[in-house]
């Protein structure tokens, strides 16, 4: 299941303050925003988490990750596909959620119809998520 969302905080980048979709880091004096990649990761690192990540570094973002699964994958193709179990993904949304909320969160592909309910019923559950 392949899923490409930009989900933001309602309330904006320039308004949330302390760990509230910011974070502070110290060695460069300054906020950087938070973003999630909820997504499978790429062996071939040329797509999933890996490219978000790079992204965001790219960005000044502080990226976060879900996996929601592992690809035994290259520049030819996808030859392997493990996804993440529901309740580890379930985990990790609630773990995330409580110290570094997002100002921003990318899905990709979410490789299960019951990963995709997961993260629907996470997102429509928080406060100040808007759905793009």
């Amino acid at each position: 299941i392949l899923c490409i969302l930009l989900v933001l905080r309602c309330n904006g980048l320039s308004s949330i303050q302390g760990s509230r979709g910011v974070l502070y880091s110290p060695e460069e004096n300054h906020q950087r925003p938070i973003a999630w990649t909820i997504a499978a990761s790429d062996s071939g690192g040329g797509a999933g988490v890996e490219a978000d990540m790079r992204t965001y570094a790219s960005l000044g973002v502080h990226g976060c990750t879900v996996l929601t699964g592992l690809t035994a994958q290259s520049s030819l193709g996808v030859e392997a596909l493990l996804p993440t179990s529901s309740d580890h993904i379930s985990r990790t949304l609630s773990v995330l959620w409580a110290d570094l909320k997002p100002t921003a969160i990318k899905i990709g592909a979410l490789c299960t119809s019951e990963n995709a309910k997961i993260v629907a019923d996470f997102i429509q559950q928080q406060d100040n998520i808007c759905p793009v």
